[in-house]
């Protein structure tokens, strides 16, 4: 499928994409708090994907 226009181009002007933020002041509980429960999360969406599949892949 080809698209009938194609992506702008990106100027100096536009802001990076930023994926991770960290802020000074918080605790390593907090942090690591938020890492178990982006990690339940990942562990999750796996298990329902393994369950989904068929055959020996």
């Amino acid at each position: 499928m080809v698209k009938p226009t194609p992506n702008p181009p990106r100027g100096t002007n536009t802001p990076p994409t930023v994926l991770f933020t960290l802020i000074d002041g918080i605790s390593t509980e907090d942090l690591l708090v938020n890492l178990t429960e982006t990690l339940a999360c990942a562990h999750a969406l796996t298990c329902d994907f393994a369950f989904d599949l068929e055959g020996s892949r």
